[in-house]
């Protein structure tokens, strides 16, 4: 469970960094519009975990992970398609590992809020990796 929570938050904090990055660089309004999405989403499932982990005891970190920095920094020297490109693949590969991390946390974590805050969540992150797709099979035509 304290992995989950570990790696949540971390995922969850990079969704929003690179979100408002995409805010400011994409170019496809259908984009623009998936990455607000997303930031508003992971805002609100990132204050929700940091209830659960606090009532735990469990200290997260406040800010993203090295590597989350590194891919923030690389993508924020492209612009145009590029960028768009680049943002739409990171997010459908993110989007799809995050969905079984909380798909064995729904299944599998001991402590009750921590399953509910996994069950809760799952179906969103879902439903982004939908909108990822269909936005990724737009901008490749």
């Amino acid at each position: 469970d304290l992995d989950f929570i570990l790696k949540a938050a971390s995922g969850g904090m990079e969704e929003v960094a690179l979100g408002d990055l995409a805010a400011q660089k994409v170019q496809s309004q259908q984009l623009k519009e998936l990455a607000q999405l997303i930031v508003q989403d992971h805002t609100t499932a990132n204050q929700e975990l940091m209830q659960v982990a606090g009532s735990k005891g469990i200290q997260v970190p406040e800010t993203t992970s090295t590597a989350s920095q590194t891919v923030a920094a690389s993508m924020s020297e492209l612009n145009g398609p590029k960028f768009d490109l680049a943002y739409v693949m990171q997010q459908q590969g993110a989007h799809l590992a995050t969905i079984a991390l909380f798909d064995f946390a729904a299944n599998h974590a001991m402590d009750p809020d921590v399953k509910a805050f996994a069950q809760k969540y799952l179906p969103k992150i879902q439903a982004h990796t939908r909108k990822i797709e269909e936005t990724a099979q737009g901008l490749m035509k």
